[in-house]
């Protein structure tokens, strides 16, 4: 019996304007799976697009990919 992702996004990309014609990737292509019953952690160094990641997954920012 296989599990089922409580939770599963794909290949999703997001980036921000900075200035006038630059452009930022904060994410790109990440894939994650989290399922029920198990500690899920998302770590990295300040300015890696946790809090990024966290928005998408929770539909306040919609991802560009």
């Amino acid at each position: 019996m296989s599990k089922i992702p409580t939770l599963q996004a794909t290949d999703i990309s997001k980036s921000f304007v900075t200035g006038s014609i630059s452009q930022q990737v904060i994410i790109k292509k990440s894939s994650l799976t989290v399922y029920s019953g198990e500690l899920t952690l998302l770590v990295g160094p300040s300015g890696s697009g946790k809090s990024t990641m966290l928005s998408m997954l929770s539909g306040l920012l919609h991802p560009d990919t």
